[in-house]
């Protein structure tokens, strides 16, 4: 887990997989009001689980240790976003943007924990790595895809199969 994908991939997914950007319908679609509800429901919900619950908060920033610096992170950030989708039952149009707040916060946590910041390459990692984590826990079927890659054209999907296989490594 030290070693995960950049965010480069695990971003290109996200975008590609569920409709975001400015607003969470793609670039030139503004949120509904429903979605953009969701989405602060979610972050209202993260706020209270990182910051204002001093057990939740604790147990969070004890995962998150410099001896496995981007696991951890990685860890944590999956634990909350499993966590909260459990009790919320979010919406899976947010995920993608939750997924980069959940994970710019618990960065934040581990900087202000261990006095240690992480360069722009190691946060990519981490974004990366808990968005192949979360595609893994919200499952993604054959509708899924087919409903991702719509309007692409052929060549547009070889060439993000690419960049996933160069990222990989």
């Amino acid at each position: 887990m030290n070693s995960p994908a950049s965010a480069g991939k695990g971003k290109r997914i996200a975008d590609s997989y569920v409709r975001r950007s400015s607003g969470l319908n793609g670039p030139d679609e503004e949120a509904t009001p429903e979605e953009q509800a969701e989405l602060e429901r979610a972050v209202g919900a993260l706020g209270k689980v990182l910051y204002e619950d001093d057990n939740t908060s604790q147990a969070i920033q004890d995962q998150l240790r410099t001896e496995e610096k981007i696991g951890s992170v990685v860890k944590a950030s999956l634990l909350v976003i499993n966590q909260l989708d459990q009790q919320l039952d979010l919406d899976e149009v947010i995920i993608p943007q939750f997924t980069q707040e959940v994970t710019d916060r618990v960065v934040d946590l581990y900087e202000q924990k261990n006095g240690e910041e992480f360069a722009d390459e190691e946060a990519q990692k981490v974004l990366g790595a808990t968005w192949e984590g979360v595609l893994e826990m919200f499952g993604m079927d054959e509708e899924t895809y087919e409903e991702m890659t719509q309007g692409m054209s052929e060549k547009d999907i070889s060439g993000y199969e690419q960049q996933y296989k160069q990222q990989l490594g």
